[in-house]
């Protein structure tokens, strides 16, 4: 009986011990691995979650620069249609002045023809009033240069007369049968009023000291600020006495480099 007894009790201990092992380590996995299985399937677990929460951030931060992006380069598609539209405004007016450089080119190779034109009428103008000039009879009327004196004359520096005289064409005119001194003074006289000045003509008569020949010559006198100046117009030479004095008759001067006793003196000038 009592081992029987024992036998039974034996038998109960036996399955309590086999049913607690199997509840604390299913499939019949040691415990003591089962713990550390199942320590290690936490940390799996940490990991992994701690994975997916980066990943998310990262997703996060990811589509927010992509929606940066995406806003800066619809900016930049603004600015390059902008760009487009000055582009085209830009090639419009490149064009236009394209167009322009052509006229005005146009314009000067015109104006330079032009000028080319101008400058030979000009000649023909000067060549042709030379030519009126040597036409004009011997015996003329020198009251007409003087009728057309201005209304109010300039009464020029002495220098200035000089200026005037290098820029005249006067003294260029060739001497000729027809253009002796007469025209020559005339044509100064001419000249002159075109400055408002009032240049008068004296003719001398007398006789050539050093030549002993007689004498007769017509040249030009003018009053400047400095005084009486006497002027040759076929050589533009300028001189003038002791005080800008005038000359006189019954006296001998020197004129222009010729020493002359003087008989008769006559003076074309204008009533200004």
């Amino acid at each position: 009986m009592s081992n029987t007894r024992g036998a039974v009790i034996g038998v109960v201990l036996l399955c309590v011990g086999l049913g607690v092992g199997y509840l604390l380590a299913p499939s019949g996995v040691p415990y003591a691995e089962y713990q550390e299985l199942e320590a290690q399937l936490v940390f799996e677990t940490d990991a992994y979650e701690n994975t997916i929460s980066g990943y998310e951030e990262d997703l996060e931060k990811a589509e927010t620069k992509a929606q940066r992006d995406q806003d800066a380069l619809e900016a930049k598609n603004v600015d390059y249609d902008f760009l487009m539209d000055e582009n085209e405004i830009l090639e419009e007016s490149y064009i236009e002045d394209r167009l322009m450089v052509d006229e005005y080119n146009l314009l000067t190779n015109n104006m330079t023809l032009l000028q080319k034109k101008y400058d030979s009428l000009e000649v023909l103008y000067i060549e042709m009033g030379e030519n009126y000039l040597r036409s004009i009879p011997y015996e003329w009327y020198w009251g007409w240069v003087f009728d057309m004196t201005s209304m109010e004359t300039v009464t020029p520096r002495l220098e200035r007369v000089y200026d005037w005289l290098r820029a005249d064409r006067t003294d260029k005119i060739d001497y000729s049968e027809n253009f002796d001194c007469n025209q020559y003074a005339a044509s100064l006289t001419l000249n002159a009023k075109q400055e408002d000045w009032n240049m008068g003509i004296i003719a001398v008569w007398g006789n050539d000291s050093t030549l002993g020949e007689d004498y007769a010559h017509a040249f030009n006198f003018i009053i400047t600020q400095e005084g009486l100046v006497y002027i040759e117009p076929q050589t533009d030479s300028v001189w003038w006495y002791t005080d800008y004095t005038r000359l006189t008759v019954n006296t001998t001067a020197n004129i222009n480099g010729d020493i002359i006793k003087i008989r008769k003196i006559s003076i074309f000038v204008g009533d200004n």
